[in-house]
């Protein structure tokens, strides 16, 4: 049985093996519950094979085809990612009975994604799209869209997109300290990103909190 894909989503696209390492294990202390490494980054399937020997729940990104599905999901990914919607990947994921999160853009992708049973669709690029008003409007003519929204996400709009409907926000950049990642210093880049893992939990206990503080 799939485990949707909800919540905090820490991206990993980075240009060497070295830096895509520390920044998993970043994540992992993190805590942070959904990391995606991507499959344009190098050493993808060994940092994933790493990230789900410690029990975290690690997927693979920027996958396009069978191949990458199946290599990811031997490597240990309990869900797949897609910048597009492909029905092959899809299977290939039903069939290891874990989630795929196909990708679109516009509304005819997004009634293509749906049509063939996507359960939860990123919405891709989202900044370019018109960021939370874009999603507002997709849910017009989608009200059943669940949706994970990816692309130029910032802290400060959390609120906006959850306010939107998305049930999943993926964030790259925001969650990486450069400095200390220039140092090589695991425990600041860790500090950092927990810092903002607490800022998306108290974000999301705010809005589930009852009006004026009642119970």
């Amino acid at each position: 049985m799939t485990r949707d894909v909800n919540g905090l989503v820490a991206v990993i696209r980075q240009p060497t093996r070295r830096l895509a390492g520390l920044v998993a294990r970043s994540f992992v202390d993190a805590g942070i519950d959904l990391i995606e490494i991507t499959m344009t980054t190098p050493g993808a399937l060994d940092i994933i094979e790493e990230c789900s020997a410690t029990g975290a729940r690690v997927g693979a990104g920027t996958v396009l085809d069978v191949s990458q599905a199946a290599a990811a999901l031997d490597a240990g990914a309990t869900f797949l990612v897609s910048p597009v919607t492909d029905a092959d990947v899809l299977a290939v994921a039903r069939e290891a009975g874990l989630d795929y999160v196909g990708g679109a853009a516009t509304p005819g992708e997004v009634h293509a994604a749906l049509r063939i049973g996507v359960r939860v669709i990123k919405i891709f690029p989202i900044d370019v799209m018109g960021g939370a008003d874009y999603l507002r409007t997709l849910r017009g003519p989608f009200p059943q869209l669940r949706s994970v929204v990816s692309g130029g996400v910032h802290i400060a709009d959390f609120g906006n997109y959850l306010d939107a409907g998305a049930e999943g926000i993926c964030v790259g950049s925001e969650l990486l300290d450069k400095d200390a990642l220039a140092d090589g210093d695991l425990a600041r880049q860790t500090q950092h990103a927990a810092a903002l893992r607490q800022r998306y939990e108290d974000i999301v206990a705010a809005r589930a909190a009852p009006a004026g503080g009642q119970p």
